[in-house]
């Protein structure tokens, strides 16, 4: 079964696939959570490769979601080797206030 996206995506089949497992497991995970534990595993394994790379990463990424993946890890107090926007507008705000100056005395 292979996937278009990349391997780490979730994708509605793996959803359905580990909610089935849950769904088929439901009294037994309400009276011995531990013995539904290791049948889900065991059915857990039963799935493809894929399937079970998708779900674990997507379970990893919904406990452990990023805090702002857009934002900087960085202080803001100086640039970041990383931050090309921060550096082309340092650059460009830096002509612009030379070529300001340079008119003014001409």
């Amino acid at each position: 079964m292979g996937y278009d996206t990349a391997p780490s995506a979730i994708h509605a089949t793996q959803i359905r696939a580990f909610a089935r497992l849950c769904a088929d497991n439901e009294g037994l995970i309400a009276d011995h959570p531990q013995q539904a534990i290791q049948i889900i595993e065991t059915g857990f394994k039963t799935l493809p490769h894929e399937d079970q790379v998708g779900i674990v990463n997507w379970i990893d990424r919904s406990l452990n979601p990023p805090t702002h993946p857009w934002i900087s890890t960085e202080s803001g107090a100086v640039l970041g080797s990383h931050d090309i926007v921060g550096s082309t507008f340092f650059i460009a705000m830096n002509m612009m206030l030379a070529f300001t100056v340079f008119f003014l005395l001409e």
